[in-house]
């Protein structure tokens, strides 16, 4: 769906990063009114001649950038912040903060993304500390085998950025979702979800290691209704979060240290399946 969600407001991107760029773009493409704003950026020259052989002189001119103190906080209706930007610790972006005062929507580009999509659309979401990029791409690869899934696309926070994820309109999208992304995901839209792991990372953008784990639990959160999550219990963090929601939505036990009794394994090269009915053991 090619439309702009907050007519006759400003929408923030907060991060000129690569995320944040091809964010902006898309949402001026809607014809949304952007503001680019940046603490470490002070130009975008270079980018802006890429953007503008790629989409168009006249797009690039409506690219603009500015310092947090320019913005016309009555006049905005969204701000989008990229997954770099800290949004509670250490403490918040200024810019954030600001946003939180006026109560404005703070989202990431992956809810930007599945806002757009049709629900018919097969989302797959993998976060973990460890293992998710080869995990999305191997997925991706696999999807793509068969007629129903193909094309399917890997990115988000591995490969391609969600905003240009929706251009190449693959049948299935196969997003890494990290952390921080899912901070600020709402919408139950994700119906194949994966928790690989946990272990300590980012420590300096959470208070606590347990405010991580519950960075990465909140992918239950975004199943879809008849969604199914696959959850490795090789971790102790991991396990918990298995046990204390198995019984309210379908969790597929994974392990590559031992033979569950009831999940998937895969141990020496060989998998072990004791989990899907109908389906071959080995």
């Amino acid at each position: 769906i090619d439309v702009n969600l907050n007519p006759g407001k400003q929408t923030i991107v907060l991060g000129a990063g690569k995320t944040g760029l091809t964010l902006a773009v898309a949402l001026l493409k809607t014809g949304s009114v952007v503001r680019l704003v940046d603490n470490y950026v002070t130009n975008l020259t270079s980018q802006l001649k890429k953007i503008g052989a790629s989409e168009g002189p006249d797009l690039a001119k409506r690219l603009s950038l500015i310092n947090p103190e320019e913005i016309e906080w009555d006049k905005v209706g969204m701000l989008y912040c990229s997954p770099g930007i800290p949004t509670n610790h250490p403490q918040p972006h200024s810019v954030v903060k600001r946003a939180q005062e006026y109560n404005i929507p703070i989202r990431s580009d992956i809810d930007w993304l599945l806002d757009r999509i049709s629900s018919k659309t097969p989302v797959v979401g993998v976060t973990g500390t460890n293992g998710k990029s080869t995990t999305v791409a191997l997925t991706a690869y696999i999807l793509s085998q068969y007629k129903e899934f193909a094309p399917a696309l890997a990115g988000a926070n591995f490969g391609v950025p969600a905003a240009i994820m929706i251009e190449k309109n693959p049948t299935t999208y196969v997003l890494e979702l990290s952390s921080f992304q899912l901070e600020l995901m709402n919408a139950p839209r994700v119906n194949v979800g994966a928790l690989l792991n946990i272990t300590p990372d980012h420590m300096d953008r959470y208070a606590s290691f347990e405010d991580y784990v519950a960075a990465k639990e909140k992918l239950i959160d975004l199943l879809s209704p008849n969604g199914l999550m696959v959850v490795g219990v090789d971790d102790e963090h991991s396990r918990s979060i298995f046990e204390k929601y198995k019984s309210i939505h379908k969790l597929v036990p994974i392990s590559v240290k031992r033979e569950l009794e009831v999940g998937v394994s895969w141990l020496e090269g060989k998998i072990y399946n004791n989990y899907f009915k109908g389906q071959p053991k080995h």
